[in-house]
């Protein structure tokens, strides 16, 4: 399947998705997915999960294409693959619950890992996360994430690696983070890997928490943390923080 110049506005539960299928969306704008209700029900941009284990995984290609006003996640993909360029994730709607994020590759409920990667992307505006990665192997090259906000003073993380069951890592290149409301990255136990990321304004810069199965940051050089034009040090913080909860499944 594919979806080319399209535009898809104004769904409820989901604007594309796919399950045990490969599907290519490019210069397509997926917008105003404001759920069922507020409190995170529907209001996903496009996703892409598994079937059962005996069926294929879904892979999805998310090329030159916006996602603007989504409520629960932007792009959301579960035991799959996806491979996600030169796209804008923005504007998303507030949540009366923490609930939410513009990116999320998460293991599936049949236990398949994800993968993804993320390049030349914009994610502007996200509430709770602007990247999640739970159980999940991600890249992230050349990516701008913006303004995350948090909920009721909660939650805001740029990027967020998660292991639960299995070790989560993620992969962070040229990329710049900037003004979350809590952290630029946050571990919970998971792999990180950084090399030439800017951490611009953002009030922890770097936060790890321990897990049996975390292997912590990894600094690979040409890294930088300050406030705009004022360098200050990466250091690598524990604060007791908590990751923002699951979306439920689909």
């Amino acid at each position: 399947m594919a979806v080319t110049g399209s535009v898809i506005e104004r769904v409820d539960h989901c604007g594309i998705m796919g399950a045990g299928t490969s599907f290519s969306v490019e210069r397509t704008s997926v917008r105003d997915l404001a759920g069922v209700t507020a409190d995170g029900v529907g209001g996903m941009g496009i996703a892409v999960q598994d079937q059962l284990s005996e069926f294929p995984r879904g892979v999805l290609s998310l090329q030159a294409s916006t996602i603007v006003r989504a409520r629960t996640a932007g792009v959301a993909v579960f035991g799959s693959d996806v491979a996600i360029g030169s796209t804008i994730v923005r504007h998303m709607l507030p949540t009366e619950r923490p609930i939410g994020t513009a990116l999320y590759v998460v293991a599936s409920m049949t236990g398949r890992r994800s993968a993804g990667t993320v390049d030349r992307t914009s994610i502007q505006g996200a509430v709770l996360t602007g990247l999640r990665a739970s159980d999940s192997d991600v890249v992230v090259t050349a990516t701008a994430i913006d303004g995350v906000a948090s909920v009721g003073d909660q939650f805001g993380d740029g990027i967020c690696s998660e292991s639960v069951d299995m070790t989560s890592s993620v992969e962070i290149r040229d990329t710049v983070i900037s003004r979350s409301a809590r952290a630029g990255i946050s571990s919970f136990a998971g792999d990180v890997q950084m090399a030439g990321v800017r951490l611009n304004c953002n009030p922890i810069q770097l936060n790890s928490e321990p897990g049996a199965t975390g292997l912590g940051f990894h600094d690979e050089g040409d890294n930088w943390c300050g406030c705009d034009h004022a360098a200050g040090t990466c250091q690598i913080l524990s604060s007791s923080l908590e990751p923002p909860p699951m979306l439920p499944p689909l």
